[in-house]
């Protein structure tokens, strides 16, 4: 990703790389509107979005020296001030009084306020996000996630409610690479009751460029399948999903659970919740009754085994949605090779 500020250069007209593109809602948009061009390793694009606002701009150096020496300022006065007040002197007051105010002012400032238009483009292979300043002194702001570089994808909406009224939808979506540090953010909070998210909502933005990774992903995840019999979906604490062509492995904390695609019984996205039941399973290398009655008590909770028959257990294996790893794709290949819909 990158993410730098740096004095805007005359941009070519966009109009010719976005014909025949909408939004990220599906609507027709103006092309000539955007004053920057995509950018063409984002691959072939899918949408567009351009919104006027705001954007906080980082302090530079000198500003950040500027404002040590306000910090200092502003504390001599309270100093002095609460000093004098409390030898007497009425003229310590005024001197308090200047003192917090600095203060106060250095604090609400932290960042500068820019207007400008904020341009987001969804292609194939990546997604960018540039924000354009109205001023030619304001710099421009540039992030750009290429999806080879991201290895997983993970997303938590949430809907708020108050005294039984809904409030609103919470969202955040999160690429991180292999050494786990985050590629690329799209966070934000939209929603009224009984309307959906404008079309420049960034909500829109974060779904279409979920649906553009989840693509890219199970292109290359079908490599896994046929090269390892296998496909693995990361689940946040060290678990994880297998899925092969007749088998689903479940583990947690290194304790394997294999079951077939037949034994499932349950399969249901509840609340945020993603649960997987099966009816009749095996216990991979425990071994026999004994073994597998200590992992039950010993083991992650979000998995539960209990005794069924002398020879078979009753599997229960349960995460929160946003714990796992390119959900989208997992549910594509989950129903592709086993043919199981989740339910609700």
């Amino acid at each position: 990703m990158v993410d730098v500020y740096s004095k805007p250069e005359p941009h070519r007209s966009a109009g010719a790389f976005l014909e025949g593109v909408k939004n990220h809602g599906g609507d027709p948009l103006s092309p000539t509107m955007f004053p920057v061009v995509p950018p063409p390793e984002i691959g072939k694009l899918i949408s567009a979005n351009l919104e006027e606002g705001t954007d906080a701009k980082p302090m530079t150096d000198p500003d950040l020296d500027l404002r040590g020496f306000g910090y200092v300022g502003s504390g001599i006065f309270v100093f002095l001030g609460a000093l004098l007040l409390i030898f007497g002197n009425s003229k310590g007051a005024p001197m308090l009084g200047l003192g917090i105010f600095g203060f106060l002012c250095l604090v609400l400032t932290k960042q500068k306020e820019i207007r400008g238009r904020t341009c987001t483009f969804v292609g194939l292979e990546g997604i960018a996000r540039f924000f354009v300043p109205l001023l030619p002194d304001g710099g421009e702001r540039k992030e750009l996630l290429l999806f080879r570089d991201a290895k997983d994808l993970r997303t938590n909406d949430v809907q708020h409610f108050e005294n039984l009224s809904y409030r609103g939808t919470s969202f955040r979506h999160e690429w991180k690479d292999a050494a786990g540090t985050t590629c690329f953010l799209i966070e934000g909070i939209f929603g009224q009751p009984q309307m959906p998210p404008k079309s420049s909502d960034p909500y829109l933005f974060a779904i279409s460029s979920e649906a553009a990774w989840t693509l890219f992903k199970i292109s290359r995840v079908k490599d896994d399948l046929n090269n390892n019999g296998f496909v693995q979906f990361d689940i946040e604490g060290g678990n994880w999903i297998r899925l092969g062509v007749d088998e689903v492995e479940l583990s947690s904390r290194n304790n394997p659970v294999r079951v077939k695609p037949n034994e499932i019984g349950v399969f249901q996205i509840r609340d945020g919740i993603v649960t997987i039941k099966a009816r009749e399973s095996r216990i991979a290398d425990l071994g026999d009754r004994a073994a597998s009655f200590l992992w039950s008590f010993f083991g992650n909770k979000s998995i539960s085994v209990k005794e069924r028959l002398p020879f078979g257990y009753e599997v229960r294996f349960s995460f929160r949605y946003s714990e796992l790893a390119n959900a989208r794709a997992f549910l594509h290949l989950f129903e592709q090779l086993t043919g199981i819909k989740p339910t609700g």
